[in-house]
């Protein structure tokens, strides 16, 4: 047998070499604002921004578009719904999906409780069933996974008249644009939560517990959080994991990639940044926390970023250290993660040829029989199709990209992957 000692296996552990650089890259433009909680997403290798909070404090409405083979960055002009901040966007199965925050029309300021859904083929945004006018918030959680998008925790009202920190759990059907709610979030209300999805699975990391009303983010009742909870989208059930080994934190970014969670930057247990920006990286099936390395210059405070095929794009913030004036940014960051890498293990997977490849309609699985499970997963690891495998399978309502097909054969997990192409 030949030992492939030195190669990933597909979904398995991710090596980051410490050798690896994060390389500065193309501002956002020169005419576009420094602003800090950009919404930000990608889709058909291609990154999005779109709105923030300026350094005073209004909400902004404007979308860019980042082309990494150009490194440049296009205008969209503003995107049709409020001035938006605190908020955040998903992909999923080729749109985006964007919502929550603090929303402002005019001077006046609220609690978003809408969500909005962006094509990038025709680049039009359609607006959606709105949550719970009540429901409202800005920080919270907010997760795409297994055809649904979950959102919860956050700031905003308790009651129709008190302002307060959440803890509650949405889910949004995509298919029939219907909410509806969920069992709360174990553990303390709180905002600013970090969050991804894996799986089918949505985890809710660390986050910000103190006195929504009474404190400030340097009073006596800071509370800074290091809890981890998994939400199963099958079994709808909350799971408590083991804490997060590092310093609480909060107010960072993160990000899901190849069947593993991530946290990047923020501030620390004293509502300070962290001495340098660091990364961790969640594996689900040990439960385990692995520290990588900082990305370049100090913390972020409140940073957005996307991920391109394997490359990781972070931007905005509020760059500061302790003592130091506030500086705001619109630069832009590229670290590039460890390409996905098979590894033969196994005669069944030898077995198995996944034609055409690429695609753009159709792929069909030589070898495999029919009415094995599989799953497909798309370029940010979520799970697309889950089902019998019926001889062939219909991609062309998937995006372009990199995608992972799952196999259970023999009670073991065959892992193929394609490219969908519109060509």
């Amino acid at each position: 047998m030949i030992k492939l000692n030195l190669l990933l296996i597909l979904f398995g552990t991710l090596l980051f070499s410490q050798e690896e650089e994060w390389i500065e890259m193309e501002s956002l433009p020169a005419s576009a604002s420094v602003r800090h909680h950009p919404i930000t997403f990608s889709l058909n290798g291609y990154g999005y921004l779109l709105g923030g909070s300026t350094p005073d404090g209004s909400m902004l409405a404007d979308f860019y578009k980042y082309d990494p083979v150009t490194n440049e960055w296009t205008s969209l002009g503003n995107y049709p719904g409020p001035g938006r901040g605190f908020g955040y966007g998903v992909s999923y199965n080729g749109k985006a999906y964007v919502g929550m925050g603090i929303i402002q029309e005019g001077a006046q300021q609220g609690y978003g409780n809408d969500l909005w859904e962006f094509d990038p083929t025709t680049e039009q945004w359609t607006q959606l069933a709105p949550l719970d006018p009540l429901k409202g918030r800005y920080h919270p959680a907010f997760i795409a996974a297994n055809g649904k998008i979950f959102t919860g925790a956050g700031a905003g009202l308790l009651n129709a008249t008190t302002p307060s920190n959440l803890n509650d759990w949405w889910e949004y059907d995509i298919e029939t644009n219907v909410w509806r709610e969920l069992p709360n979030i174990p553990g303390p209300q709180r905002h600013h939560p970090f969050y991804f999805g894996i799986g089918n699975d949505a985890y809710v990391v660390c986050g910000h517990g103190s006195d929504f009303v009474t404190s400030s983010s340097t009073g006596n009742n800071v509370q800074i959080y290091n809890d981890v909870y998994k939400w199963d989208s099958e079994t709808e059930q909350w799971e408590t994991l083991n804490d997060f080994p590092g310093e609480g934190r909060v107010a960072g970014t993160q990000f899901s990639y190849n069947g593993k969670g991530y946290l990047l930057s923020g501030e620390g247990e004293d509502h300070q940044l962290l001495e340098e920006g660091e990364m961790w990286e969640f594996d689900p099936e040990f439960n385990e926390w692995t520290k990588l390395g900082a990305h370049a210059g100090n913390s972020r405070w409140a940073p957005g970023n996307f991920i391109i095929e394997n490359q990781l794009y972070l931007t905005s913030g509020r760059s500061n250290f302790r003592g130091q004036a506030d500086v705001y940014e619109k630069d832009l960051w590229m670290y590039e993660l460890p390409e996905l890498i098979n590894s033969i293990e196994n005669e069944d997977q030898l077995a198995i040829e996944l034609y055409p490849n690429p695609s753009s309609d159709f792929i069909s699985l030589k070898g495999l029989n029919s009415n094995t499970d599989i799953e497909i997963l798309n370029p940010n690891g979520k799970v697309v199709f889950s089902g019998k495998y019926k001889n062939q399978i219909n991609i062309k309502e998937f995006a372009d990209g990199v995608y992972i097909i799952n196999a259970n054969i023999n009670n073991k997990t065959i892992s193929k992957s394609f490219v969908k192409t519109s060509n």
